[in-house]
């Protein structure tokens, strides 16, 4: 019997803390090398600017299983008032292959990417940390505040977007469920003074931030752009920052800013990222002062994707939740 799980039973499993901790063990079993990873394959689809994703991955220890996620990827959605991703999660159990469970690919891949952006946060980041800057009104957006105030006691998160009325609109929905100040801003320039974190989740084909925003102790988190063909923030800001990315294979494929800055020479080499997992492990060095500037590429990897869908089954059986289906 295979489980399907709905988006609504993965948001009342998947708990943000609890996301956190798997997201940091599951990239510690990267770094060891106990996991297969192919590079997440997009098919373009006729006659727009629509494609399918494909992104399939095996991880060892503890979660030994793999799967694939299948998502639709359509940008211009939420004019319409859809989602610019969706789609399906597929487990497999890795003894005997069997099909374990399909769950809603939306939701489980807005927890994960957050909480794997807070996991990286919470190691790169300053422990001192007051003040955040979103840019962008999304989905990820959302989910980026709710993971973000796990691993920091913010006093003022600060939110932009090209539209400050869609800012202001999810400031004051975030702020009845956080007492932490949320504040809707207009000029992105000014909003990125005093910031000790800023996370980028955009759709942003070009720079939205620059070196010019960056001061000393601060922490940036780019999480939006995940092709080579966008990047939300400029390959100059690569140039004093010490460069940390999920996984060195898709970065090198997939990070638009890091290819940049290795065209331009503005970094010399592949050395000057390290892996997050190996960050982790104390393999790398992260932030070593505060006043180190630290920078987060994520493009998100199935490795992500497994962890969250084996605990999220495993609750599932253990709570009664999910329908059972006969293959």
């Amino acid at each position: 019997m295979m489980h399907y799980i709905s988006g609504e039973e993965i948001a009342s499993i998947l708990t943000y803390p609890k996301c956190i901790e798997l997201m940091r063990k599951a990239m510690e079993t990267v770094a060891r090398g106990d996991s297969v990873l192919p590079l997440r394959q997009a098919m373009p689809l006729p006659d727009s600017d629509n494609k399918l994703g494909v992104m399939p991955g095996y991880l060892g220890g503890d979660d030994r299983a793999f799967g694939v996620k299948l998502l639709s990827l359509f940008p211009d959605n939420p004019n319409a008032g859809f989602p610019s991703h969706m789609g399906l999660y597929t487990l497999f159990d890795a003894e005997h292959g069997e099909p374990l469970a399909i769950m809603s690919a939306n939701v489980l891949t807005a927890i994960r990417t957050a909480c794997m952006t807070a996991a990286a946060t919470d190691i790169l980041a300053r422990k001192d940390a007051k003040t955040m800057l979103i840019v962008g009104t999304g989905e990820q957006a959302e989910s980026h505040v709710h993971a973000l105030c796990e691993v920091r006691q913010f006093e003022e998160i600060r939110i932009w977007g090209r539209s400050l009325e869609k800012a202001q609109v999810l400031a004051a929905r975030l702020q009845s469920a956080t007492p932490v100040k949320l504040t809707a801003v207009g000029d992105l320039s000014a909003a990125t003074k005093g910031a000790d974190i800023i996370t980028a989740v955009t759709a942003s084909p070009t720079p939205l931030l620059d070196k010019s925003c960056l001061e000393a102790g601060m922490h940036v988190n780019s999480v939006g752009a995940s092709h080579r063909g966008v990047m939300e923030i400029a390959p100059d800001m690569l140039a004093t920052s010490r460069f940390v990315v999920d996984h060195l294979p898709a970065a090198l494929d997939q990070a638009g800013e890091m290819l940049a800055a290795l065209d331009q020479a503005i970094i010399s080499g592949v050395d000057m990222a390290a892996e997050i997992g190996d960050v982790f492990l104390g393999k790398e060095k992260g932030r070593t002062t505060d006043q180190d500037v630290t920078i987060y590429k994520s493009l998100g990897i199935a490795a992500q994707d497994i962890s969250a869908a084996k605990y999220i089954l495993s609750e599932a059986k253990a709570r009664g939740l999910g329908t059972e289906l006969s293959l």
